[in-house]
């Protein structure tokens, strides 16, 4: 999903040009540059699929359709997970792909507007072990550095993967709505390819691992002792994957069309997603986005990674009184509590109030 810290795919620093690249025709109007940072998720990798269908093209200076139509250059930063978040913060691009739990902590530096959720992780990230249940966890030292404290509690149940961040996030929320609490346990720090290759190989001292996809498909498919325990099915709607602008971005002339190629671009995709006629083909193209995966493997983390694929859908969740009470709060809670936001700041986040604003800003403004 994903996620906070480290990648699962190939990185590249630029997309590769559309099928069918246009050059920008003479005009007597700059078209107005935007740039955007994603890494590979399924959501996500459809800004790479718009651009092998040349709605979009990723190279500074040339245009696909919608960037033509609307006199836009949407320049496209194909990267890590963590050097999305990088950029954006640093404000090297003018927008990032990134999960609501993500965003908070560049805009301390730099005030965001969220402008549409992509997806919502639902099973996607899933804790897996090699016992049946959480009880059945060993309790013992494996004698790791976990904590970035460096101490593990020889009285906790470890669990494996990147601490302080969505797999974490996940992992207490999904526990929390099963009864238990985070206190029993000791989330210690490991890149998750490392985490997956230890479950699938059997490697003793690890039990279970919190990971998302292609991890969780991945390290199923090579062990059959390894079980799903938890997962996000059981919080829906609470991890939200988002494409955010910066604040200053949108305060230029020029800005809303670049958001609007953005999302046109998102959501033609997802009409080829759901045209039975286009989804085979679609799946495929977004697999060969997608760390490679073939259209079975690559309809399942669709189906894990539920897309917002309209617009009407996209405006339900921000307009939901759960996502603006508790979504968001909970999120919040979690990145104060994780050190990932200074406690001392007067963060706030909005919803489009009028007079306001908010470090964070959720709008539905470009959700027409």
């Amino acid at each position: 999903m994903k996620k906070f810290m480290g990648l699962m795919c190939v990185v590249a620093l630029f997309v590769g040009c559309a099928k069918e690249t246009k050059v920008s025709p003479v005009s007597s109007k700059a078209p107005f540059v935007m740039s955007l940072a994603y890494s590979e998720y399924p959501s996500w990798s459809v800004f790479g699929v718009a651009e092998k269908h040349g709605l979009i093209d990723g190279a500074k200076g040339k245009q696909g359709s919608l960037e033509l139509k609307n006199n836009v250059d949407i320049v496209l930063k194909l990267v890590d997970y963590d050097m999305c978040i990088s950029l954006y913060g640093q404000g090297l691009v003018d927008a990032v792909c990134v999960t609501n739990v993500d965003v908070l902590a560049p805009s301390q530096r730099r005030h965001t507007v969220v402008v549409a959720p992509t997806s919502t992780s639902a099973g996607a990230d899933a804790l897996l072990a090699t016992v049946d249940s959480l009880d059945k966890i060993q309790w013992k030292d494996l004698d790791r550095e976990g904590k970035s404290d460096g101490k593990i509690d020889a009285n906790d149940r470890l669990i494996y993967g990147l601490e302080k961040s969505v797999s974490e996030f996940v992992f207490e929320q999904a526990l929390l709505k099963s009864g238990k609490s985070p206190k029993d346990y000791t989330f210690v720090n490991l890149d998750p390819a490392a985490a997956a290759t230890a479950l699938q190989t059997n490697q003793p001292n690890i039990q279970a691992i919190m990971v998302w996809n292609p991890f969780v498909l991945q390290t199923l498919r090579v062990n059959d002792k390894v079980k799903v325990v938890l997962n996000s099915e059981s919080i829906p709607e609470l991890v939200i994957d988002c494409l955010a602008v910066g604040s200053d971005v949108l305060e230029k002339q020029g800005s809303d069309r670049g958001v609007k190629t953005l999302l046109d671009a998102f959501y033609a995709v997802n009409g080829m997603l759901e045209n039975k006629t286009t989804r085979d083909q679609t799946l495929v193209d977004l697999g060969e986005k997608f760390c490679s995966l073939d259209a079975k493997d690559m309809a399942i983390c669709c189906e894990q990674t539920k897309f917002y694929s309209s617009p009407e859908k996209a405006n339900v969740l921000f307009n939901s009184d759960r996502f603006k009470n508790e979504t968001m709060k909970t999120a919040h809670d979690f990145a104060v509590e994780k050190g990932l936001l200074d406690s001392k700041l007067n963060f706030s986040i909005g919803f489009d109030e009028a007079g306001t604003t908010p470090v964070v800003r959720f709008t539905t403004k470009y959700l027409k």
